[in-house]
């Protein structure tokens, strides 16, 4: 658990150059095999160092259009940011291209595999 703490740490310091505060926007970054990860970020009205949180979604994925998260996963973000993290979340299956995939039977973004490596090309930004 301290492994984890002291890299949400070095995350939040990463990333508050690159996010100012203020609502939440979309960024990309490089992510496994070659792929452009998308992500949500919220940094919030704070300024300074801060906890981070790297939020994952469920297999119906973001349910975002045009930057917008869906009311669960929006809902999450705000209340985080009200208790002052900074809140990321990686679109694992839109940056692939795909839709939701929990009526998929044969998944090419795994929870063990693909996911797991967008979480450490997350921490690595």
């Amino acid at each position: 658990m301290r492994h984890f703490c002291f890299t949400a740490q070095a995350l939040t310091a990463a990333l508050l150059p690159a996010f100012p505060s203020r609502a939440f926007q979309t960024v990309t970054y490089p992510g496994p095999t070659g792929v452009t990860l998308t992500a949500i970020v919220d940094s919030g009205p704070q300024s300074g160092p801060r906890p981070a949180v790297i939020a994952l979604h469920g297999c119906g994925g973001l349910g975002s259009k045009n930057d917008a998260l869906g009311a669960r996963h929006d809902e999450w973000r705000q209340r985080l940011v009200d208790q002052g993290y900074l809140v990321i979340f990686p679109d694992s299956f839109g940056s692939r291209g795909l839709g939701g995939q929990c009526r998929t039977t044969d998944r090419t973004v795994r929870a063990s595999v693909e996911r797991a490596d967008d979480v450490r090309a997350t921490l690595a930004i």
